[in-house]
């Protein structure tokens, strides 16, 4: 099983530095996210770092954890206080790579037309502010605070990956309310 770790990078280049990685040997990672560009004219699609200055790597020894730090667009890699570098968990990876395979960050791709499921309507109400957990798709298990609902299917949430927060677009049927005890057990931790 491989251990990555978080390269701080140079904004904007990250395209490059996985160029560079995959010539030394290294595997890398950056999610790109895909939009249609606003200010062309026809319509252009745009790939860009989905996390700007950050890209994901597997650093086995010392000889590629060398190769890597040599590129000078690699500003740090993200180490403890005793300068060992700090393994990414593999749970946040994990969603990261399977959000990327179902074209959760490309705006350009097209799904193919399907019915819509019959069963279960959905018709909870959900208030800014409450916190849900995630019960499928690639980020299953975690916790995220609802901004908003977007109508009577989607529901805009804010989730914690990275230290940074990020906002996602959800399907309701992919929330679950959590009960009193659980949120008071998080806000513990």
């Amino acid at each position: 099983m491989s251990t990555w770790f978080v390269c701080r990078v140079t904004t904007r280049q990250e395209k490059r530095i996985l160029a560079a990685f995959e010539e030394k040997g290294i595997t890398a990672y950056c999610p790109m996210e895909r939009k249609w560009s606003l200010h062309a004219r026809p319509k252009v699609a745009i790939s860009r770092a989905l996390f700007p200055g950050y890209v994901f790597a597997v650093l086995p020894d010392d000889e590629a954890l060398d190769a890597a730090r040599s590129d000078r667009r690699v500003r740090e890699i993200m180490c403890d206080k005793f300068g060992q570098p700090i393994a990414a968990t593999t749970r946040s990876l994990r969603g990261l790579f399977i959000a990327d395979m179902f074209h959760e960050f490309d705006e350009t791709w097209v799904a193919p037309k399907r019915k819509r499921p019959k069963g279960k309507k959905y018709s909870h109400k959900w208030a800014a502010g409450q916190q849900a957990k995630i019960t499928r798709g690639p980020y299953e298990g975690f916790i995220a605070r609802v901004i908003k609902s977007k109508g009577k299917e989607r529901v805009e949430i804010m989730l914690t990956l990275f230290g940074r927060e990020w906002e996602w677009n959800v399907s309701q049927a992919d929330l679950e309310e959590l009960p009193a005890q659980d949120i008071a057990r998080d806000l513990a931790a």
